[in-house]
């Protein structure tokens, strides 16, 4: 799988300042000649640059379609984004991340779906929807996963993992760990075990009431916390992400 790069083009404005007049004709033909060919020189320079942004622009992209509003958030590399909006939208994402992950939540009762996906040269590589109310759905997709991820889902790392949920209301959601993923549900706080020891691993969880309560989701390794997210919001959502390598 292709890494994203985006090519900045600077744009070189050439200033030439004039100090009197040149009374030799063969002169000034060869100055406006000069500067004839720096500008041709210049448009053909600036056309290759944006030929080679053109082809190694990448095209990792989040698209988030429902026909109301959401929000959610995109991660990528341990860093994360809020996103909110309305019918189709779709957001590049910047620098070379190992791990893109993205949710969104619908913000009504709708029974209409909500879609997400991730995609590579307009194509979807991940996509997650749901058409429950408030319902949230996450995609999660690797880059440069190691060859024991890619036949077995697991790393040689040893550690174990778990994620907990702490809060006193009820939620759902679900976890995605070696190439697979599964939903979750319970009331109050919940420590869930994950099998083996895979690379990456992406979890979220959604108030399913209104209230103000707060709502933590975390990611353990080996008893410590390596990862954390938390939400008061009505219906809100929490989303985390971690990788070892």
């Amino acid at each position: 799988m292709d890494r994203r790069k985006f090519i900045s083009i600077a744009s070189i404005a050439t200033i030439s300042g004039l100090a009197g007049c040149s009374g030799d004709p063969e002169q000034e033909s060869g100055d406006g000649s000069a500067d004839q060919s720096g500008d041709e020189s210049g448009d053909e320079s600036s056309e290759q640059s944006t030929d080679d942004s053109s082809e190694q622009d990448s095209s990792y992209q989040v698209r988030i379609s429902y026909d109301g509003e959401w929000s959610g958030s995109i991660g990528g590399d341990g860093s994360t984004r809020s996103v909110d909006g309305s019918g189709t939208e779709t957001f590049d994402i910047e620098g070379e991340p190992l791990i893109v992950s993205a949710n969104a939540q619908k913000r009504d009762e709708g029974s209409s779906e909500l879609t997400v996906e991730i995609l590579q040269d307009g194509e979807a590589i991940a996509r997650e929807t749901t058409s429950a109310e408030f319902g949230v759905a996450q995609v999660t997709s690797e880059d440069d996963i190691s060859s024991d991820e890619e036949e077995g889902g697991e790393s040689e790392s040893g550690s174990t993992y778990e994620v907990r949920i702490e809060t006193n209301v009820d939620w759902q959601g679900s976890i995605s760990s070696g190439g697979s993923s599964r939903s979750i549900q319970g009331s109050g706080s919940e420590t869930i075990t994950i099998d083996g020891s895979p690379d990456i691993i992406s979890a979220n969880a959604q108030k399913t009431g209104d209230g103000s309560d707060e709502l933590t989701i975390q990611i353990i390794e080996d008893g410590e916390v390596v990862e954390e997210t938390s939400t008061t919001a009505e219906f809100g959502v929490a989303q985390v992400s971690y990788s070892n390598f």
